[in-house]
């Protein structure tokens, strides 16, 4: 919106100043940490991959098999989840079945 000069013309309004990737935080805060990342850092990031793919797939064609379903469904939704949850940087670690202390 403008606001009137003394002229009795709008006068126009500067646009917000955006930041480096502001609106990208704003919507995905996962996915905007990519903007900062640091090759260093992808070999423990394969391994830890490595290792939610191990529980991962078994515990998705389980699940889907469970529930009456093809067992591939289980993996598609599994993978599904992971991705969201990794967008949305809501959870630091996250499983779909209950852990054990």
């Amino acid at each position: 919106m403008a606001s009137p000069s003394m002229s009795g013309k709008p006068e126009p309004v500067p646009p917000p100043s955006v930041t480096r990737g502001s609106w990208l935080r704003a919507v995905a805060p996962g996915a905007a940490d990519l903007l900062d990342y640091h090759r260093s850092w992808l070999r423990p990031d394969l391994l830890a991959g490595l290792s939610v793919w191990a529980v991962v797939v078994p515990q998705g064609l389980a699940y889907g098999e469970l529930a009456g379903l093809s067992p591939v469904t289980g993996l598609y939704t599994a993978v599904a989840a992971l991705m969201l949850t990794g967008c949305s940087g809501a959870a630091v670690r996250c499983t779909s079945a209950r852990s054990r202390r």
